[in-house]
């Protein structure tokens, strides 16, 4: 599969997401996926987010707000300067088609 796995040791990693447009309410959930000894993912955490708040490209959640991670207040899983950083480039032509609303 094509996502990168983190290593424990591993200060931080990258996903390219290219061709993802992305409108409205978003969620980004990360899990931790465990092969011994049964395959299991488990939520570690996630952000939300609307995109008509995204201010030029950049978003950052810090571990305060960061469902999950927050709530790891002795540092024993995220450390204390546990960040999400979103970086976003301008699509020329959005594939979201048009939906009017009706009344």
């Amino acid at each position: 599969n094509g996502v990168p796995k983190m290593q424990k040791r591993q200060e931080s990693i990258e996903f390219l997401c290219n061709d993802v447009v992305i409108h409205g309410d978003i969620r980004i959930t990360f899990f931790d996926h465990d092969e011994f000894p049964v395959p299991r993912d488990e939520k570690m955490c996630f952000v939300w987010f609307h995109t008509g708040f995204i201010e030029g490209n950049h978003l950052v959640f810090s571990k305060e707000e960061i469902d999950g991670a927050s709530k790891d207040k002795r540092s024993k899983v995220f450390k204390n300067d546990f960040r999400i950083e979103l970086f976003f480039e301008a699509v020329q032509h959005s594939r979201i088609p048009y939906r009017k609303l009706e009344k």
